[in-house]
């Protein structure tokens, strides 16, 4: 019997510009009910994959290492060992497979694995690249960020987010700088992730290739383009101690930082989530995500991904944190 290869839909776009939220309501459409999901996570300790394991049957973490560079061969098991457990039918079965990179990867790797690996390229073939962009960070971003050119450039279809952030003349600025990156993506809009997954198969070309040429290079030559360190949380918190305490490191440290996700206790709200990404004017925290009786949840705790090693005084910052001083007292 001649096995078709399954579809492989990559799903990228820099820290914070909604990849999850919108994965998380294209699990929920028929379109994509059947579909298997891997989240490459950047640090050690797995969030987004808690968001989005409750809409899917088969869904798998790689943490730790971003997939562009020493997680690759990570992912390229990975893949194998899905693949064989869905023949075995140890897994439910799937006929798509979305692979969701960690925010500061570049696509192209992980696009020639797919084409280049033996196995991965008679098991699967590509889908389509999907590339989320915060339009609210727009130009700056895709100029001092070679890892979001990089997701631009690799797109078959490029959806901007918050693009109610943006004013009318930066919107257009913006399309015209994308064009320039990459003729070929389709562009779409989203708004609290109300783009449906027909609305992107729609988009996809029913015959893919990697645009434009492909061209692989590590984006700092093989070393860390990124940081993280995971910050563990004991005590229950008000809310408003910890938002003012992270309101004071953003103000002093904002430059450095990327990123900040993770679960947390809160006074009267429980086990709750919080999260910030570049551009947010302040972080969001949400009651109560997840409910602390489930055997898989993750540590209390905040992921802080940032640009370069921590500088002394932020490390002393988060040290604050780590030893209940100043932050946890009323």
């Amino acid at each position: 019997m001649v096995t078709r290869p399954i579809p492989v839909y990559l799903l990228t776009g820099y820290l914070g510009s909604g990849k999850t939220s919108l994965l998380n309501r294209w699990l929920q459409e028929p379109v994509w009910a059947q579909a298997a999901v891997v989240i490459n996570e950047f640090g050690q300790v797995g969030f987004d994959h808690q968001v989005i394991s409750g809409a899917v049957q088969s869904a798998e973490l790689l943490g730790g290492a971003c997939v562009c560079c020493e997680g690759l061969p990570a992912l390229s098991e990975l893949l194998a060992d899905v693949f064989w457990a869905r023949l075995h039918r140890q897994v439910p079965r799937f006929e798509q497979l979305i692979i969701e990179t960690t925010g500061v990867a570049d696509p192209h790797p992980v696009l020639e694995a797919l084409r280049t690996d033996p196995l991965l390229s008679q098991r699967y073939r590509l889908g389509g690249v999907i590339t989320t962009l915060n339009a609210s960070l727009g130009l700056d971003l895709l100029t001092s960020s070679r890892e979001a050119q990089a997701q631009v450039q690799a797109a078959h279809v490029v959806v901007l987010t918050k693009m109610d952030w943006v004013a009318d003349h930066a919107q257009s600025a913006l399309r015209q700088h994308l064009g320039q990156l990459n003729p070929q993506a389709a562009i779409a809009t989203s708004h609290h992730a109300n783009f449906s997954a027909q609305q992107l198969l729609a988009l996809l070309p029913s015959a893919v290739s990697v645009h434009p040429p492909f061209v692989c290079a590590s984006p700092v030559q093989g070393l860390p383009h990124a940081h993280s360190v995971f910050i563990p949380m004991q005590q229950a918190l008000a809310a408003p101690r910890l938002l003012a305490w992270l309101a004071l490191g953003l103000a002093q440290f904002g430059n450095d930082i990327l990123r900040i996700k993770g679960h947390v206790h809160v006074v009267d709200w429980g086990y709750s989530t919080l999260q910030w990404s570049l551009g947010d004017s302040q972080p969001e925290l949400s009651p109560p995500s997840l409910l602390p009786s489930r055997s898989d949840a993750p540590p209390a705790g905040l992921t802080f991904i940032t640009r370069a090693p921590l500088s002394a005084s932020c490390q002393a910052w988060l040290a604050q944190w780590a030893t209940a001083n100043d932050v946890h007292r009323d």
